[in-house]
């Protein structure tokens, strides 16, 4: 299985899990999946979206079983789940929600996951299978070194500003947020496309950046807190999650975010860069048609970049 970033990958290689020449699955987190807990308790649930393409003569029942390569076991669970039928010519996208007792330290623990496909619904008679190993890096983020900080109090704390807007509403610490999204009078954009298996991505056309100083450390992540999603539902819009992407020059992260559209209900997303000095790029999914005063676009609060020696 190739272990490489989003944007490293041909469109053949992102489908990570391929089952055979006709049925392929790829999951939308990167191998590297990184969860601060800090200020959490009890047992996390840690979603993973699978997107199956089955281009097969038939229909295909599929089942996730996950073994733990490296780390405690028996903080796992949830590990093995039936995801149900996709049909001839089909995609679909499944939902598999393993769970994992919060640590009392930092750790890195690994998961070897297998997807396979059944000829019925008894999954029984095997069609084919494959796996893609994952890495959980679990941290608490008060125990690091803070190398960035940005809570939009007083400006935009050194992120680009094209078309984020800073708002007072929505926030997660004190009283201000910002939303990455473009509107003209008479005109409609958007920044999303569809990657190979027909799925919304978010483009890298509106990019927000910064600087970060990650050299000297052997561990870098950066935290956001995407905190309220605004969905107007009409007009062209397109009904999908909300969707947060972060990449570097070496590195392409897409990550679908459970959460109830018109809803304050933030949401903490974690993501692995590299351990350098360099400049590291944001976007959220968003949608705009001006004319008929139709939006969707997400509100991030309290971004921090830390650093593990």
């Amino acid at each position: 299985m190739p272990q490489k970033y989003y944007e490293d990958l041909t469109d053949s290689e992102k489908a990570a899990l391929l089952i055979s020449d006709d049925v392929f699955i790829f999951p939308h987190r990167d191998p590297d999946v990184a969860i601060d807990y800090c200020g959490l308790s009890g047992t996390l649930p840690l979603s993973q979206y699978l997107d199956i393409v089955n281009n097969s003569t038939f229909t295909l029942y599929f089942k996730v079983e996950a073994t733990v390569l490296n780390g405690n076991a028996s903080a796992w669970s949830d590990l093995s789940e039936e995801l149900g039928s996709v049909n001839a010519s089909g995609k679909a996208i499944k939902e598999w929600t393993p769970e994992r007792v919060v640590p009392t330290s930092k750790v890195t623990e690994s998961l070897r996951v297998y997807i396979r496909a059944y000829k019925q619904s008894d999954y029984t008679d095997l069609y084919g299978e494959d796996y893609v190993d994952f890495n959980y890096y679990f941290f608490d983020h008060s125990a690091g070194t803070i190398l960035h900080l940005a809570d939009f109090e007083t400006g935009f704390d050194g992120w680009s500003s094209s078309n984020l807007h800073r708002v007072s509403s929505n926030s997660y610490t004190g009283a201000y947020s910002v939303y990455l999204c473009d509107w003209e009078s008479g005109h409609s954009y958007d920044n999303i496309s569809k990657d190979s298996s027909g799925q919304y991505i978010p483009t890298k056309t509106y990019s927000i950046s910064r600087s970060y100083s990650g050299s000297g450390y052997s561990e870098v992540f950066i935290i956001f807190h995407l905190t309220y999603t605004k969905y107007d539902s009409g007009g062209a819009l397109k009904d999908i999650d909300p969707l947060l992407r972060v990449w570097t020059d070496s590195t392409d992260s897409i990550i679908r975010i459970t959460q109830t559209r018109n809803t304050f209900s933030p949401r903490r997303i974690a993501v692995k860069i590299p351990a350098e000095d360099g400049t590291v790029n944001w976007a959220t999914a968003f949608q705009s048609q001006y004319t008929s005063f139709y939006f969707y676009y997400s509100h991030i609060d309290t971004i921090i970049i830390v650093g593990f020696e």
